[in-house]
């Protein structure tokens, strides 16, 4: 079983004892999106990804087995 994108955002924010808003202040989101992305509501479109991985929430490597795992559904 593979470690779920949301996963290891929510975890990232948890180990810096960040709440939502000011996790995505940081990252220079909405708290919206993040709680979506959290929930697995929604995936990072690809600059939202690379805030990520520069804020150290994910590795450039756990972004892409993420992006492999996660199915794609059409944009309704």
């Amino acid at each position: 079983m593979s470690i779920q994108l949301s996963d290891l955002v929510r975890s990232w924010r948890k180990r810096l004892s960040l709440k939502q808003e000011d996790a995505a202040a940081r990252l220079g989101i909405t708290q919206s999106s993040l709680s979506r992305i959290e929930t697995g509501q929604q995936f990072p479109d690809r600059e939202t990804a690379r805030l990520f991985v520069e804020a150290g929430a994910l590795t450039a490597e756990q972004l892409g087995q993420a992006m492999v795992a996660t199915p794609t559904t059409e944009a309704a």
